[in-house]
């Protein structure tokens, strides 16, 4: 039994109006292609490298790099992809990828550790979207936990840099005890870790560590236009709330921010920023 013609003609039909829509995808999608090379060759061309620079590959890739930043920045409408890309895109943000991974010294990563550090540069799903312990909301990108004050590992990653820094001066080698007691700031907390020595002046130095998050309500109004402003802001209500007098010892704040690209201190022993002028790092 052989099918109506007009119904095969029909079916052709259909079937050519596919393939023409589909070359005519292919077409604009050849012609973005071209668009986005020219104006690539564009940028190279007027910002050339010149001098030794022509032979460094970061000189040519700079420039196009900058204006695929700038493209994605403005063709964003949600803040906190905004705050995303600018902190994803400051100095230093990407080290933790060059960290050999090593057990031995606490810098071998789990398999979920560095899937939900990917997820969070790349402001892609963590999680199934449910509600938190503390009553609120969290969404698929997880985020909540990095600023909730019933979440476990964030207080397990102020001790883990804290650990880092107490670690380090015993390397150096100077004697140091972590959250010592008997020593209190201005506050009345005491600070997280203090050395045995005398650091500068006959004084010991002390050292706070702060995590702000990027994405909290509190920070994202300055997140969303500068990279790092959460651990700037931190950093100056930490350096407001240590100040020291008489014989305290000399205070730092170590500020990072929380957004899982891990940038560079703000402030602090890496930065210099705090109750003195001291620039021993």
């Amino acid at each position: 039994m052989t099918c109506p013609p007009c119904s095969i003609d029909i079916a052709a039909g259909d079937h050519c109006y596919i393939i023409i829509i589909c070359i005519l995808i292919l077409i604009l999608i050849l012609i973005l292609i071209l668009i986005l090379i020219l104006s690539n060759i564009i940028i190279l061309i007027l910002n050339q490298p010149v001098g030794q620079q022509c032979c460094i590959q970061k000189a040519w890739d700079g420039p196009v790099s900058a204006n695929h930043l700038t493209r994605m920045l403005s063709s964003t409408s949600n803040d906190m992809d905004k705050a995303r890309l600018l902190a994803a895109s400051s100095p230093h943000t990407g080290d933790w990828l060059h960290a050999p991974p090593i057990a031995s010294v606490g810098l071998r990563l789990s398999d979920e550790a560095v899937r939900v550090a990917v997820a969070h540069r790349l402001g892609c799903k963590v999680c199934v979207p449910h509600t938190c312990v503390c009553g609120k909301a969290v969404s698929a990108r997880g985020l909540h936990g990095l600023a909730c004050r019933r979440s476990g590992p964030r207080h397990q990653r102020h001790s883990q840099l804290n650990d880092i820094l107490w670690r380090s001066f015993k390397r150096a080698p100077v004697p140091a005890v972590k959250e010592p007691p008997g020593l209190s700031r201005d506050d009345g907390k005491r600070p997280d870790g203090v050395t045995l020595l005398p650091w500068a002046k006959g004084k010991p130095l002390a050292w706070d560590v702060t995590v702000p998050d990027t994405y909290a309500d509190s920070h994202l109004a300055d997140t969303v236009t500068t990279a790092k402003a959460a651990a700037d802001k931190a950093a100056l209500k930490q350096g407001s709330q240590i100040q020291a007098a008489g014989q305290q010892p000399h205070l730092r704040s170590s500020c990072h921010r929380d957004s899982r690209d891990l940038e560079q201190p703000s402030s602090g022993i890496g930065a210099g920023t705090g109750t003195t002028n001291d620039s021993r790092h």
